[in-house]
């Protein structure tokens, strides 16, 4: 039985939080033709793992029983989110030392600046949420202290 009120809560955490659209900014438009957007893969990889898959095939298996509960959530087919995936490799850059070893290093600049992106976009929510978490406590610690004071909150 997959759990989708967790799923549920965290795509709607994700979409508040902006990454959505970090995502999609940082890596652009996927086509004209594309009927998904790169926010919705990551979407549909977040769905994958949150309800217990551990793998893209299990995407297949989840949309049969995910198409019941949705309201405004779509699931990418795992042909879709290989392909994007695929789609995002870039060539391998090697480097000769001075010594004549070679080194093979994985370069992607769009994933690397999405990476940064969605880190600050992650803290960004995080001091935001951390900051209303603490207006919170005061406003009840101040009304705590003018309840036992007897006075009338502004």
């Amino acid at each position: 039985m997959y759990n989708f009120c967790r799923f549920f809560f965290c795509i709607d955490h994700f979409r508040k939080s902006g990454l959505a659209k970090v995502i999609n900014n940082t890596l652009g438009v996927r086509g004209n033709l594309a009927k998904y957007s790169y926010s919705d893969i990551f979407e549909s990889m977040m769905a994958i793992y949150l309800t217990g898959g551990s793998r893209i095939e299990d995407a297949k298996r989840l949309s049969a029983q995910f198409s019941e509960k949705s309201q405004g959530y779509r699931l990418c087919s795992p042909d879709t989110i290989l392909k994007t995936l695929s789609d995002k490799t870039e060539e391998d850059t090697f480097v000769q030392s001075g010594e004549g070893n070679r080194y093979k290093f994985s370069i992607n600049a769009g994933l690397s600046g999405l990476l940064l992106d969605g880190m600050l976009k992650s803290i960004e929510a995080a001091i935001e949420l951390k900051y209303s978490q603490c207006l919170q406590q005061f406003l009840n610690y101040k009304r705590t202290y003018e309840n036992r004071n007897n006075r009338v909150i502004a």
